[in-house]
């Protein structure tokens, strides 16, 4: 959340519209919900299923979970 304030006429209204432009054209960004790390949720994959699930995909996935992650 966002909260400015100011002065009319002071680019509130403009810098929003130039944020919200700018994270439009960005490729979308996937995390773990409540995860402190924005974990990637291809680290839910285990490692057993990553070579099999990685040839389904076409992408290589690498890493771990973080400790808050693996617990909860």
């Amino acid at each position: 959340m966002l909260y400015l304030m100011g002065p009319v006429g002071s680019g509130k209204t403009s810098l929003v519209e130039r944020l919200k432009a700018g994270l439009e054209a960005c490729d979308p960004f996937y995390s773990i919900d409540g995860c402190p790390m924005f974990e990637e949720p291809l680290h839910l994959v285990p490692r057993h299923l990553r070579k099999e699930f990685e040839k389904m995909i076409g992408a290589h996935i690498e890493g771990d979970l973080c400790p808050v992650c693996r617990i909860g």
